[in-house]
């Protein structure tokens, strides 16, 4: 597989994970 998609799709995941963290302490705030 191309390292350039490996690389975005582990951006992609990284944001996904802080924008769920982000979501969920508002969420229990």
């Amino acid at each position: 597989m191309d390292s350039h998609i490996l690389g975005t799709l582990r951006v992609l995941g990284f944001g996904s994970s802080i924008y769920t963290f982000e979501n969920s302490q508002h969420f229990h705030s």
